[in-house]
């Protein structure tokens, strides 16, 4: 599954890009607030989207196997958003390993994936931590 077959990241127009893994919306004035920056609503969807789409890319042999739901969230917001933004995951590599042989184990897991979305000048604007549920379908 891809970006593409989800019907609120099309609605929203956001883009993969498959060079760096990262997940962009696009600089549209309707998803500017009252100031004339990206909404906290806006840069909170990109962020939340690009954490499952970490998960897709990162467990492409589980997708189908799979339950994955949001459990919580944290965000901090430190800069205006101006313009097209790009949300970057920045778990350490290792941690999918990890993720993977607990999922298998137990069957389940709770895992936080980190997400920094930067503006176009690679300034860091909000800061998401999104934990997500996932559970083994059985009989798969």
């Amino acid at each position: 599954m891809n970006l593409d077959q989800i019907p609120f990241a099309k609605l929203i127009q956001l883009q993969k890009e498959e060079d760096t893994g990262t997940v962009s919306l696009p600089d549209i004035n309707a998803f500017t607030n009252h100031l004339g920056t990206v909404s906290a609503a806006a840069q909170f969807s990109l962020a939340e989207i690009a954490s499952g789409q970490w998960l897709l890319d990162t467990f492409p042999d589980l997708a189908n196997q799979v339950v994955a739901l949001i459990r919580s969230s944290q965000v901090t917001f430190k800069k205006p958003g101006i313009g097209k933004l790009t949300a970057r995951i920045t778990n350490h590599p290792d941690t999918a390993v990890e993720l993977k042989n607990e999922l298998l184990e137990k069957q389940r897991a709770l895992f936080n994936i980190r997400v920094h979305v930067l503006d176009s000048r690679e300034q860091v604007v909000m800061i998401g931590e999104y934990r997500w549920y996932l559970q083994l379908i059985l009989g798969n």
